[in-house]
């Protein structure tokens, strides 16, 4: 599932969430799905943000005066696509969220290929042409 379309105004409703990692490695983990996604510090203070009930535009400023940046360089469209494809988001805007599809079934194994008359196709020696 990619992310609907949002407003500044937008808020979600994420699951709850763990946190793991150090430096700018980290992944958020899902508690209920188990399902993990991998981000940057600045991605996990977005989240952060996002979860405790700030606007997508909130989000985008508060990142921006943390990092020195104005909200409009602060992309947040990856992180929220992963978010909706992930199963974080249960509401957006108070509207719940159906979760995401499941993966497809892994499609059946190839049948083998059968054998040429001769093993691997080549003639035999001595063998004439037919």
């Amino acid at each position: 599932m990619t992310a609907p379309q949002l407003t500044g105004g937008s808020t979600l409703g994420l699951c709850s969430f763990v946190v793991k990692g150090r430096d700018d490695h980290y992944s958020v983990i899902n508690r209920h799905g188990r399902q993990a996604i991998a981000t940057s510090k600045a991605g996990v203070e977005a989240i952060r943000l996002l979860a405790a009930g700030r606007t997508v535009e909130d989000t985008r400023d508060a990142l921006g005066r943390r990092y020195g940046l104005p909200a409009g360089e602060i992309d947040l469209a990856p992180l929220l696509a992963t978010l909706f494809a992930s199963g974080f988001v249960r509401t957006l805007d108070g509207r719940t969220i159906a979760p995401p599809a499941p993966p497809a079934p892994p499609a059946p194994p190839t049948p083998p290929t059968p054998p040429t008359p001769h093993g691997d196709g080549r003639r035999q020696r001595g063998a004439q042409p037919t």
